[in-house]
Parts: structure tokens; sequence; C-alpha cells
């Protein structure tokens, strides 16, 4: 499987936690990704996409090269990341969004089956980080 998949894969896997947490009726229907991919043209889709990408490379090459939590900070860069995109970024002031990333990925680093797809999302997001910074 492409490390690419795996990040579908995960990002999927954490729509079904926040929809199941939430009762499948806590977010508005404007934040669904179903909804927001009608509401714009696939262009201002990729546009979006791409700009999240881009803001996840940036925040993951800050992360210190001898950090040997590196891979962890990683990976919760991209869970904040992400869920900041599906659910709105108001909630980057909320200390309950932090406590539930927190919860989130302790719950993901301790599924074995979901292991290998976090290496291979974290060493994705790495090499893009580097990739990046190469290309600047």
């Amino acid at each position: 499987m492409s490390p690419v998949n795996n990040i579908q894969q995960i990002v999927a896997a954490i729509r079904l936690t926040m929809t199941m947490r939430m009762g499948g009726s806590g977010r508005p229907a404007s934040l669904l990704p179903k909804e927001r991919a009608r509401q714009s043209p696939p262009s201002a889709a990729r546009s979006g996409e791409n700009a999240l990408s881009e803001l996840i490379a940036r925040r993951v090459q800050e992360v210190d090269p001898g950090d040997p939590q590196r891979g962890r900070r990683t990976f919760r860069i991209f869970l904040e990341s992400i869920l900041l995109n599906e659910l709105g970024e108001s909630l980057i002031n909320d200390p309950s969004f932090y406590i539930m990333i927190d919860e989130i990925q302790r719950c993901m680093e301790a599924e074995p089956r979901a292991s290998s797809s976090i290496d291979a999302a974290v060493a994705l997001l790495l090499s893009e980080a580097r990739a990046q910074v190469s290309s600047t």
C-alpha cells in the first residue's frame, strides 16, 4: 500500500471517529467533506489541499531533526492540521481541542493495525518537508 493511501486511511479513520463521537449530527453539514466538495469547484478544492499540504510541511520542518520524538510530533502536526481543516480553525484556541488530539493520537498509536500506517504517514510527511526545503 502506498504512503498516500495510508494517509487517506488515517484521515478516513479520524473522520469516522469524530462522526461517531458527535453522534453523527454534531457537525454542521457545511463541514462535511462531501458537502464542501459540492460547494467548491475542483480547482479550489485542489488549491485548498495544496495549501494544507504546504502548511503541514512548513510545520514539520520546524520540528528539530535531533528530537527523539520527531516522528510522534510530526504525526501530531498532521492530526491537528487535518482536524482543524475538517472542523474549523476556530478550534485552535480551544484547550479541549488539544485534549481531543491527545486522546486520538494515543488511541491510534495503541492500535497495532494503525502502527504501519502511522509510520508510513510520518515517513511521507518528513519526505515532503525535506522536498519543500530543497525546492525553496
